[in-house]
Formats: structure tokens, sequence, C-alpha cells
């Protein structure tokens, strides 16, 4: 059934530089406040289209809130005040943010695939005549936009920038997925999301410089 919610209600909040691709694998948060981030890689192919057609179809069963393409481009697919479906047991208090990567030796098919299916499966220019998957790391330019949308969400709820509000996926007790997190460059990611919450602050007349300053001692 189609959900409605009141236009002045916080729980509709969107993020204005994603495109809505309205999912309806969600449970309504009833004025829920998501207290984290989890961030997440997608272990697919590169293209962010397919993986934003995926999360956005009701068979899929699951269900960020954000997703974030190797070229930074940005879908929304579940109000913020609205629960997504990507974390089993986290789901309740949390904000899921999905990433186009693919961690190394993740398709354990690869050495049977042809050679076109294996470049569908990488970005191009990458090498795919080996036995085992290359997978395909983060850019530069998606965590910078993936840094903004987590700076804004810290903005808006409230929160300090540090390793409880924001979380890889492979810390959740109940995830198989334990990869997405190990390669994350967390000194550099959390530095970027301070100076952007520093420049929200600045910008909307909020905060303080001591607060600044906290927040990017926070990721160090």
């Amino acid at each position: 059934p189609q959900r409605h919610h009141p236009q002045n209600k916080r729980s509709i909040m969107r993020y204005a530089d994603a495109i809505w691709r309205p999912s309806s694998c969600f449970t309504a948060g009833n004025g829920r406040k998501p207290t984290f981030v989890v961030l997440h890689i997608t272990d697919g192919a590169p293209s962010v289209k397919n993986s934003a057609e995926r999360f956005a179809a009701s068979k899929a069963g699951v269900s960020p809130h954000f997703l974030v393409g190797q070229g930074g481009e940005l879908y929304q697919f579940v109000v913020l005040g609205d629960i997504a479906w990507h974390a089993k047991g986290w789901n309740s208090n949390s904000i899921g943010i999905e990433h186009v990567a693919r961690s190394p030796g993740e398709l354990k098919q690869w050495a049977s695939l042809n050679e076109r299916t294996r470049r569908s499966l990488v970005p191009e220019g990458t090498a795919i005549e080996g036995r085992t998957d290359p997978g395909f790391p983060l850019t530069e330019v998606q965590l910078a936009a993936s840094a903004r949308l987590v700076a804004w969400l810290c903005f808006t709820f409230d929160w300090v920038v540090d390793r409880r509000a924001i979380r890889p996926h492979c810390e959740n007790p109940q995830t198989t997925h334990l990869a997405c997190g190990r390669d994350w460059p967390w000194v550099s990611y959390l530095k970027a999301v301070s100076d952007g919450l520093c420049e929200l602050r600045d910008n909307r007349g909020s905060g303080s410089t001591a607060a600044c300053d906290d927040d990017r001692d926070a990721g160090q």
C-alpha cells in the first residue's frame, strides 16, 4: 500500500543532491531519530544505474537510504524518517548508504566467466585476465560525495563525527559481509566529513569554532 507522510514532517526529509527513486522496501519510522550511519559497498557491477534500478524494485527485498556511484552520483530510495532494510539488527536506528564498489575476490566464479561478462563487471580499463576477481575500489570522487552526504546527516541529526556515528557494515554482528570497511580510508574520510560539517555550520549559522575543532579531532 502507498504510504503518505504529512509534508511538514521531519520524517520526509530528502537530500537535495540525490535523485529520488522511491523504494517500497521500508518500514514506517513513526517519528524515529536515527543515531548512526552504516556504510556498505554493493559488491556487484560498476553501473550505478543498474544498482539504483535494483534497489528501487519492490522485489529486491532490500533497500539503503542512499546509493553513491563511482562518479559521485547520488540516489535516495527511502526518506530519512523511515526504516530502510540494509543491516539486520541495526535498521531501526540507522541510515544506510551503499557505495558502488566490489571487494577483490568477491566473485568466486570469476575463472569460469567469459570475456564479455568479465568486462561488464569491472570499470573500463581494468585488467580481466587473471583467474580471480579483481574487484574495483571506491573512487576519490565517490568518497568525496559520500563524505558530503554524511556531513549533512551529522548536521541534520546533530551527530558527532566519530566511529560510533559512522560505521561499516562489517561491524554489524549479524552480517556475513566482512569486507566492507576493511580497506576504508578512515582518517581522510572522517576529516572530509568533519570539514563538511563545519562548512554547513558556518553557512547556516549553527555551531561554533570550538565545536568544529572537536569534530576535526574526533576522526584522528
